[in-house]
């Protein structure tokens, strides 16, 4: 049985595998955390991403000048969703991790948890 336990807040651009392992954008924003069993998870949508390589470009105007384009990542226009799972120790885990801690400079996601995971699941005897 699924539950709901809190919010995360995605605070910046981030790119996430899912179940294919395509490569998702996800945009900033706020999405649901759930309990299900031992693990704990959130799922967001985004959209799939592909990995430009870096490469030159001739500029046609210049005789032998080239622009040189970075590697980058680039959203495509198909959505699709990503969960992010977590053994309970796992997400206890990320809890603590910079890019989850409060004002650090690291820091990427906010979680509002109302609900412990460690906590016995609702419904279980």
């Amino acid at each position: 049985m699924k539950t709901r336990i809190g919010t995360v807040e995605i605070l910046c651009d981030r790119i996430y595998s899912n179940r294919r392992e395509e490569e998702v954008a996800v945009k900033p924003g706020s999405y649901p955390v759930y309990r299900e069993g031992e693990r704990v998870y959130f799922e967001a949508s985004g959209r799939k991403s592909v990995r430009i390589e870096a490469c030159f470009t001739r500029i046609p105007e210049m005789e032998s000048a080239f622009l040189m384009q970075p590697a980058h990542d680039q959203p495509t226009p198909k959505r699709t969703r990503i969960r992010k799972s977590f053994t309970i120790e796992g997400f206890m885990s990320l809890l603590d991790d910079p890019v989850a801690t409060e004002g650090h400079e690291e820091q990427r996601l906010r979680f509002s948890i109302q609900e412990s995971p460690l906590a016995p699941l609702r419904g279980a005897a």
